[in-house]
């Protein structure tokens, strides 16, 4: 995809905490309208044309009442795009501010949440963090009329909730696709309208959306899935955390979906293996003692990396473009890790560095010997290894 051609809203590279993360965020072209968001990346020394980029990883913060269960449930089929981290609503309760490190939070997943409620200091923290656009999940029994701070996001996920009174509760093994498009099919499609599956026996609490409707319980058509803006609520928990396949996989559908809908996004990883830019000069061998010195040249470069978004309407199917934005990437030197052997693509090992161009030590004999080098940055990454075989000249007297 070449450049875009008009520029209708304002992207911001927020900051860059290392070499491999930039943080981008803009803010949405429409208020009344409701976007999914596409970024388009290229390395300008080498690209000509803008990439969807899709190599980013989303963070996920799993606030669990009962035991942490979603990072089992991203291994399994998160596809290794996302990263999963839990804590329990208690500590959460004590440092909601965590929740600033992580693309979306979600909280559940058990029955009634176990009795278990936000308190006014971390709700106030996730009304703030929805307000900035971040993505929130609320799983079974967390949003209801019986939780005091839940509750209070009933209006960012468009509900009106009621109390229960005497009324019973629908109890339902069934759900349905209500509604077909981006979160029911993307990465796992999930079917067309009406297509049924068999989960645990779950519920509804009272709860009555007006947003986006994706799943229903087939007993009495109430809401097993339900998205507004950044926002959604999903009726998963209610066995406890034993979901079937399905379920799984329409979390995982929907927590992409969130991180699409949400307006700023972190950790887009770069390349972390830079091509080999080492060179070896300056060699010399002692014949007697065996001792052998070089100099190792490293050769700088820097990267600039082109960044636009593109917002599309899913209303209307306009697509509108951001302005691009630009940032060079530049990677500071820690150090050298060096292993000298008989083999000729040993990748030398980290506990070995030199810390200064300059190396000295000891051969253990003077024949077919190579020297690895890689070049270690203070961001953790490493450059490809330069494997040299000493000439042969250089152990004759």
């Amino acid at each position: 995809m070449m450049k875009p051609k008009a520029n209708h809203f304002k992207l911001t590279l927020n900051s860059i905490e290392d070499t491999k993360s930039i943080a981008l965020s803009w803010q949405k072209p429409n208020e009344e309208s409701n976007y999914i968001y596409k970024i388009y990346s290229r390395n300008t020394s080498k690209d000509t044309q803008f990439k969807e980029l899709r190599q980013y990883k989303m963070r996920v913060l799993e606030i669990y009442p009962k035991e942490a269960q979603l990072k089992y449930w991203v291994k399994e089929y998160g596809l290794g795009q996302i990263e999963c981290f839990s804590m329990p609503i208690e500590a959460f309760n004590r440092i909601p501010e965590e929740a600033w490190n992580y693309d979306v939070i979600v909280f559940g997943f058990a029955d009634t949440n176990k009795g278990k409620d936000l308190n006014e200091k971390s709700a106030k923290v996730v009304a703030e963090y929805i307000k900035a656009g971040k993505g929130v999940l609320f799983g079974h029994d967390t949003v209801t009329a019986s939780k005091k701070y839940f509750k209070l996001f009933a209006e960012d996920l468009n509900l009106k909730l009621e109390e229960q009174g005497d009324r019973q509760l629908s109890w339902c093994s069934r759900i349905c696709v209500n509604k077909k498009g981006a979160l029911t099919s993307s990465p796992y499609e999930l079917g067309k309208v009406n297509t049924k599956y068999g989960i645990p026996t779950s519920h509804s609490y009272f709860q009555y959306p007006a947003g986006e409707v994706w799943m229903k319980f087939e007993s009495d058509q109430s809401p097993y899935l339900t998205t507004w803006k950044n926002c959604a609520l999903i009726q998963m928990g209610h066995s406890d955390g034993k979901p079937t396949n399905e379920e799984q996989k329409l979390l995982i559908n929907t927590l992409m979906y969130l991180v699409k809908n949400i307006r700023t996004v972190t950790y887009l990883k770069e390349d972390e293996k830079e091509k080999q830019k080492l060179e070896i000069d300056g060699l010399k061998i002692d014949l007697d003692t065996k001792q052998i010195q070089f100099d190792i040249k490293h050769i700088e470069t820097k990267s600039q990396y082109e960044y636009y978004v593109q917002a599309i309407d899913l209303e209307k199917g306009n697509k509108l473009n951001s302005n691009i934005e630009a940032v060079q990437m530049e990677k500071k030197l820690k150090g050298y890790a060096i292993t000298i052997d008989d083999q000729p693509y040993t990748v030398p090992k980290q506990e070995k560095t030199c810390k200064v161009n300059h190396y000295e030590g000891t051969l253990s004999k003077l024949e077919s010997r190579y020297i690895h080098i890689s070049a270690i940055y203070t961001n953790g990454s490493t450059s490809e290894a330069l494997h040299y075989l000493i000439p042969a000249a250089y152990y004759l007297k």
